[in-house]
């Protein structure tokens, strides 16, 4: 199966024009928003990897305030959860932006392009769509993956009148994706090459045309210097130990979202000798202070620490399960009962004349940040770690092969059956040879099944397993964030911290 890793292409070139210090000289300026993307030309395409593509196109639904699902194209839906099939009734007021009418026809070709052998982000199996008619279809799902019903707030819809005749197996290099047409609030004026995108409001997007008239994604550049110079209004993912110099310019502000469901973690081997006890792995986490390590990556005072998949409902209300705390004291004496005892006074542990030495492979500089980090951390309690950099495909290669001690590697608690989540990592094939059979069966329940119900069922019961085993040691959880000039309003921290994704809900306030 084709990887659903969306590349990423940096842009090198920037006109001189949106690198000057007076940005905004021309008459509609004041109702133009200049942002800075870090992708290519096709940064509207769903390989963008960017939510530059919900200017112009959108998903069935949004969430809400409260984290539940709000109709957008899709106006209201009935489930049956016995089946796990879903009616979709669409909205008969939406066109794109050719003026052609979107219709039950569109999803049905997207969801066909989404399971198509040259493109394979889903699995052709994995799902039965029924057309009823211009604005009904039914979908059953049969497995976890949302794609095509009110619970995927990701995946955008494309025409068909204009893309049935085009070769999926040219996909990525569509003429199509640097000159698109959608629903959304934002229709396509022009790219330039190697530069930017401009896109203009939608006058007939179904739920208003948006106060913002104008954007423009510029391509490329230095994320410091076009936000201090105003050349930019806003840019995103800025490294959190760069935030704090662009907050000392009043005009900046930062807006953040915590990804509760994606966590950098020490992933264990548990073939290791050591790492198979799950005593050991209990006081290898309390030996780490990760509060005082997400204050060392400058992440928000708020950000929790967590041990074990929250739920949806925990995340909401901001009520997350207890953790295993920082303490060193205790740890050492979990190892001296586990028999890893400094004998001969060194400073490291051993028990059977084997040091108690590790490993840590590293990916990228926020990773290996943390992995020097812990590795002091440990080394007070008599643990030995190295740290190996390698690139990521160097590090699943050996994940595979069961050649590591721990790896600093983000992975994610959707149970989605992805080689970077819970599912893949606990499962009967576990690559991290952890074994576990209660969690493999709640795990195989989640994935078999495309039920919400279940998969939200299957949290409360594999939290006290996994906080016991603790296969993994979460260190600090994913914080996307955006740095946005203070004259555009409506931002908040959390579902709102996107200007791309919500464009169509801001508003610029204007200067005196």
């Amino acid at each position: 199966m084709k990887s659903n890793r969306l590349p990423t292409v940096l842009a090198l070139i920037a006109l001189a024009t949106f690198g000057c210090q007076e940005p905004r000289a021309g008459p509609d300026e004041a109702s133009t928003v200049t942002l800075l993307t870090p992708l290519g030309e096709n940064v509207l395409s769903p390989y963008g990897g960017f939510t530059a593509q919900f200017l112009v196109f959108n998903p069935l639904v949004r969430r809400g305030e409260e984290g539940k699902m709000e109709g957008l194209l899709a106006r209201s839906w009935e489930h049956d959860p016995a089946t796990n099939t879903w009616t979709v009734h669409l909205r008969t007021d939406v066109l794109w932006h050719d003026g052609a009418p979107f219709t039950s026809r569109d999803v049905e070709f997207t969801m066909s392009l989404y399971s198509h052998p040259e493109i394979m982000w889903l699995p052709p199996d994995a799902y039965e769509l029924e057309v009823l008619d211009d604005s009904t279809y039914t979908i059953t799902a049969h497995t976890s993956l949302s794609f095509g019903t009110p619970n995927d707030f990701w995946i955008v819809y494309y025409p068909r009148h204009l893309l049935v005749d085009e070769d999926p197996a040219e996909f990525t290099e569509w003429h199509f994706w640097r000159s698109p047409v959608g629903t959304g609030p934002y229709r396509h004026v022009r790219t330039e090459p190697l530069t930017m995108v401009e896109l203009e409001a939608n006058p007939q997007y179904f739920g208003g045309e948006p106060a913002i008239q104008r954007v423009r994604l510029k391509l490329g550049g230095e994320t410091l210097p076009e936000l201090l110079s105003g050349a930019v209004d806003g840019a995103p993912y800025v490294p959190w130990q760069d935030v704090g110099k662009l907050l000392e310019d009043p005009r900046q502000r930062i807006y953040y979202n915590i990804n509760h469901h994606e966590t950098t973690a020490l992933v264990w081997n548990h073939r290791h000798s050591a790492l198979a006890d799950a005593t050991v792995r209990q006081a290898l986490t309390m030996a780490i202070d990760r509060r005082a390590l997400m204050g060392l990556l400058h992440l928000p005072a708020e950000t929790p620490v967590l041990d074990v998949p929250p739920t949806d409902e925990q995340i909401r209300e901001e009520r997350f399960p207890e953790r295993w705390p920082c303490d060193p004291q205790r740890a050492g004496a979990m190892l001296d009962e586990a028999g890893w005892r400094d004998a001969d006074g060194n400073g490291v542990r051993e028990r059977g004349g084997e040091e108690l030495a590790l490993s840590f492979l590293v990916p990228a500089d926020e990773e290996e940040t943390a992995a020097v980090f812990v590795q002091d951390q440990l080394g007070r309690v008599g643990v030995r770690v190295e740290i190996e950099r390698r690139d990521a495909l160097a590090i699943f290669e050996r994940v595979q092969v069961g050649d590591f001690d721990a790896v600093v590697f983000l992975i994610t608690s959707h149970l989605h059956g992805g080689e970077q989540d819970i599912s893949h990592l606990y499962g009967p094939d576990s690559p991290i040879g952890y074994r576990n059979p209660a969690i493999v069966e709640l795990l195989e329940r989640a994935i078999q099944t495309g039920s919400p119900e279940a998969r939200a069922s299957v949290y409360p019961e594999l939290a006290p397993l996994l906080e016991a085993d603790l296969p993994i040691t979460p260190l600090y959880p994913r914080v996307w964030n955006w740095v946005v000039h203070e004259r555009i309003r409506g931002l908040s921290n959390g579902r709102m911290y996107d200007p791309l994704w919500n464009m169509e809900d801001l508003w610029i306030e204007r200067e005196e």
